[in-house]
């Protein structure tokens, strides 16, 4: 076991206008020490012949690239979805403990301060000096605290869903996993979609409702029966009598439909920007389902089904019953004891493992970074000039970025239709909820916005609903775009995918006006330099276009 650590940095606060940030002080902290750095240099001299694991939170989204100048050069480099995962600093490695704890800090612990005290003329001042030292002192224990416990827990791993693959295969799932290839991926990605997020009314509104969520969503799913076997029988044009028939068994619910039919909001499709909706306009659409939703549909009465085409039914289920169970019971006793690591921890296993099944390694790929004197210019395109097994993949702060997708041997794939399974799942839960509940405004994946939702079942157990909170009115001005006022307290609940808006400025997007949106904090990515984002947000009121025939 290789000794960890962590750092974090207090940096110029964020500022609309302000287009450069940097770090004034750095903390590093290993349980038996803790060191402050008023330079990133110090702080590069202090680790670079360490030989640790060093972690920061969010450090591949944020800190990490004000240490780019000085990580080692022709290096393996780890990126999962634009995030520095892994890079080296001489001996010691740096990791983005998001990628283990994917939560905010505040999630756990950490204290309060008023932010302006960090302004280049204020954090000097003695009185707030020492206010932001106790601050990046308490974050560096807090985060060691989290960081530490999950590796003395779960053992060294780069991700949660490694990590929760790793501990259902060995210790609950009873036999060899089988693993699939890109061609079955590729037939059964159709059946894989997200969360249901629908705004059912956009535009202000003047009534008192209710938000629900179901207590933990995918986990309840789970404890069903999903296919887990690569082998499967397809079976052609098949009347609704058998169709209704092999609903009524698991195994039936667990496969999957290919069929054209007229939806009233009960099934998802794929549209050209890979979003999904859910077709209620009496119009024949061709559909790639699972049973469950397929089950849900015609037990709510919403599809007229017109043609069966495919039915695939797999030879091989499994549930996740004692896994889930396992860390469901766990959380519920670290609850009882106020045990908040294991609380969070337990939770984490939880909602991370179906995810696994549907990784794609296509979207995986080998990265190294190498100086800029290895360019190339050839015609209007920048190549690698010594690299010509890998491609220019942009930069990496003052580096070139070089990519190299993964060999066939490297690629790892597991089972996209027990994913699929699983999410469709909770799409069918979701939707037959909706049609017990009236006055409907709003759902995302696990959660409903209605004036009566009094037909759910009520309760803290898994798979039950629990009332998050009466609102007085609000404003939904689109997906993940709303704004709800509380009835019992102050304040509102909000969403503003991509943006921070306040809720005036939501409302005034959901009237109709246009709310121009300048991001403070720097946006920092692996293929450009950091950017401030500018959004005009307007209500969105889109034409869906779905992707007619591709799959055909």
């Amino acid at each position: 076991m290789r000794n960890i650590a962590v750092i974090d940095a207090e940096t110029d606060p964020f500022k609309k206008g302000r287009t450069e940030i940097k770090p004034f002080i750095w903390g590093y902290y290993n349980a038996d020490e803790y060191y402050e750095f008023d330079e990133t240099s110090e702080l590069v001299k202090f680790i670079y012949s360490r030989d640790e694991i060093i972690y920061a939170h969010n450090g591949g989204k944020f800190d990490f690239h004000f240490l780019l100048p000085y990580i080692n050069e022709f290096q393996d480099i780890k990126i999962i979805s634009g995030r520095i995962a892994s890079v080296k600093i001489g001996e010691c490695e740096l990791r983005d403990s998001f990628l283990i704890i994917p939560m905010a800090l505040k999630g756990y612990q950490k204290d309060d301060i008023d932010y302006a005290i960090m302004e280049k003329g204020e954090r000097e001042k003695p009185h707030n000096n020492k206010l932001i030292r106790n601050y990046l002192r308490s974050d560096c224990r807090y985060l060691f605290e989290l960081v530490s416990g999950f590796i003395n827990k779960y053992g060294l791993n780069l991700t949660v869903a490694g990590t929760a693959f790793k501990i259902w295969k060995k210790e609950f799932y009873k036999g060899k996993v089988p693993t699939t290839d890109k061609e079955y991926y590729d037939d059964f990605a159709p059946y894989y979609y997200g969360g249901r997020t629908q705004a059912f009314r956009t535009g202000l509104i003047e009534k008192p409702f209710k938000i629900v969520d179901i207590n933990s969503a995918y986990p309840t799913a789970m404890l069903d029966k999903h296919p887990i076997g690569t082998s499967y029988t397809i079976y052609d044009d098949l009347d609704l009598y058998s169709v209704e028939r092999i609903l009524e068994e698991c195994r039936g619910r667990g496969g999957f439909f290919t069929l054209t039919a007229i939806s009233n909001g009960a099934l998802p499709l794929r549209t050209l920007d890979n979003s999904i909706y859910f077709p209620a306009d009496m119009e024949p659409r061709k559909y790639f389902v699972t049973g469950h939703e397929l089950k849900a549909a015609l037990d709510n009465d919403c599809i007229t089904v017109m043609n069966i085409e495919k039915y695939l039914e797999f030879d091989l289920f499994t549930d996740f019953k004692s896994y889930i169970l396992h860390h469901y019971d766990a959380r519920k006793d670290a609850k009882v004891i106020g045990d908040l690591l294991e609380d969070i921890f337990n939770k984490l296993m939880m909602n991370s493992l179906y995810g696994k099944f549907a990784s794609n390694p296509d979207n995986y790929a080998n990265f190294m970074n190498v100086p800029k004197d290895h360019i190339e210019i050839i015609g209007e395109e920048s190549v690698l000039g010594d690299f010509s097994d890998f491609e220019f993949n942009g930069f990496l702060g003052d580096w070139l970025l070089a990519k190299k997708d993964l060999t066939t041997q490297e690629k790892r794939y597991y089972n996209i239709a027990t994913s699929a399974s699983i999410t469709g799942w909770v799409r069918a839960f979701l939707f037959s909820s909706i049609k017990k509940c009236s006055g409907l405004i709003y759902c995302d994946t696990d959660s409903i916005a209605a004036e009566d939702t009094s037909q759910l079942e009520i309760g803290k157990e898994l798979g039950q609903w629990d009332i998050e909170g009466s609102m007085v009115s609000g404003a939904v001005a689109g997906k993940k775009l709303y704004a709800f006022k509380h009835a019992d307290k102050e304040g509102y609940k909000t969403a503003s995918k991509g943006t921070r808006l306040t809720p005036a400025e939501i409302i005034k997007v959901a009237k109709g006006e246009q709310v121009l949106y300048t991001a403070e904090a720097p946006s920092f990515s692996v293929h450009k330099e950091p950017s401030l984002l500018k959004r005009t947000v307007t209500k969105t009121n889109k034409k869906v276009i779905p992707i007619e025939g591709k799959h055909d």
